[in-house]
């Protein structure tokens, strides 16, 4: 009896000991893992700026109002030379104010004074302009209404050359065509050419060209007869060496 109580109780003391040794072996291997280090020293990141940086020389307000305001002078800058088409020597001096203006308003490191100058110098351009043009208009009335009546007649001239295009009235389109190109020298020069334009000058052009637009349908006419005269002229030509070679031929017969 005593010897199976000692086996047994060295049985319990044995299983106590291999739990003991698992457990502590369990929580070795546990230890062994390794451990997750967390960064402590990280900085927040520095956002990254996309916007173009602002040159802080030419962001004045008062610059940028300054630049706005002679931008919108400078856009109707065609529209306003071309008033002047016929007027060369202002449209010369305004067409230089205009390009002034420009240089100042494109260069950025432009003042405020100067871009105020410009404004005030091109306004004034434009208003000189128009009261030189006003003073012309008015110095020189008959010039200003024979020139407009020849741009007028000049309106007309591929409908009128058109007209005449068959070969028989070719001196007819000539003679036309010679006479608008003298129109349009006079027009393309304008009114303000470098030496003066005389109204007689303008007249005579004009009046040239009319009177030989009135002549036309009597020149075609006669440009008719005298076709239909060659046409004639050009048969009996025809017939008549026609009639010469059946005679020769008649002759050789006989013979």
């Amino acid at each position: 009896m005593k010897r199976k109580s000692f086996l047994k109780t060295i049985s319990f003391l044995g299983i106590s000991t291999l739990v003991s040794l698992s457990a502590t072996s369990c929580n070795a291997l546990k230890t062994t893992e390794p451990i997750k280090e967390f960064k402590t020293d990280l900085k927040p990141e520095t956002p990254i700026n996309t916007e173009t940086p602002i040159n802080k020389k030419n962001s004045d307000p008062l610059i940028d109002n300054a630049r706005a305001e002679l931008t919108n002078i400078i856009k109707d800058k065609q529209s306003k030379i071309n008033l002047y088409a016929d007027y060369s020597k202002i449209k010369e001096t305004l067409e230089s104010a205009y390009n002034s203006s420009e240089s100042i308003n494109t260069n950025p490191d432009s003042t405020l004074e100067q871009l105020q100058k410009a404004i005030a110098d091109l306004e004034s351009a434009i208003d000189t302009a128009a009261n030189n043009k006003e003073q012309f208009n008015n110095a020189n009335e008959a010039l200003i209404r024979e020139f407009n009546s020849l741009k007028v007649t000049l309106n007309n001239k591929d409908e009128k050359l058109n007209s005449i295009n068959q070969d028989k009235y070719s001196g007819i389109k000539f003679h036309l065509n010679s006479l608008y190109e003298v129109a349009e020298n006079i027009v393309q020069s304008g009114l303000q050419p470098n030496g003066s334009l005389e109204v007689s000058s303008v007249m005579t052009a004009n009046n040239s060209i009319k009177d030989e637009i009135s002549l036309i349908d009597s020149q075609k006419i006669n440009a008719d007869k005298f076709a239909d005269y060659e046409d004639l002229i050009l048969t009996k030509l025809i017939l008549k060496e026609l009639s010469l070679k059946l005679e020769c031929k008649i002759q050789i017969t006989v013979s």
